[in-house]
């Protein structure tokens, strides 16, 4: 199990992506498997950094475990901002015209669409956001 703890800022975001891909390329995921780990994690950690943290500055923390001899990879994305689930938003209408769509809420239906288990809970005063991979 390997942590990164940042600050929920923008310029975070890419150092946690490439840690979360290090992680995923040592579990043994394939390119095109570590690309979709990288966008559905990408989407809630870019949402944690805009909106998150309304009024004061806070941290996100990354944790990988990886399971090598069933190939998995649980992603636990944490912050400790104001108390936030992302899946119990409604699911966009993707067969709308674009014109017509609502905006928002295509990132977590990506997230979900491209990882194979999204959970949420709030505990301790965090959101904790898990995401698996297999």
């Amino acid at each position: 199990m390997e942590s990164l703890r940042l600050t929920a800022e923008s310029a975070s975001v890419t150092r946690l992506l490439d840690f979360i891909i290090t992680q995923a390329e040592k579990a043994g995921f394939s390119e095109d498997e570590q690309t979709q780990i990288r966008v559905g994690c990408e989407e809630v950690l870019v949402n944690i950094t805009k909106y998150a943290y309304p009024e004061t500055p806070g941290d996100v923390s990354v944790t990988c475990k990886k399971t090598l001899n069933t190939r998995q990879l649980t992603v636990i994305i944490q912050d400790w901002g104001i108390p936030f689930n992302p899946l119990s938003q409604p699911q966009p209408d993707i067969t709308a015209p674009v014109d017509t769509r609502e905006i928002g809420g295509l990132g977590i239906y990506l997230t979900r669409r491209v990882m194979d288990e999204v959970n949420y809970k709030r505990e301790n005063d965090s959101n904790i956001l898990t995401l698996k991979k297999r």
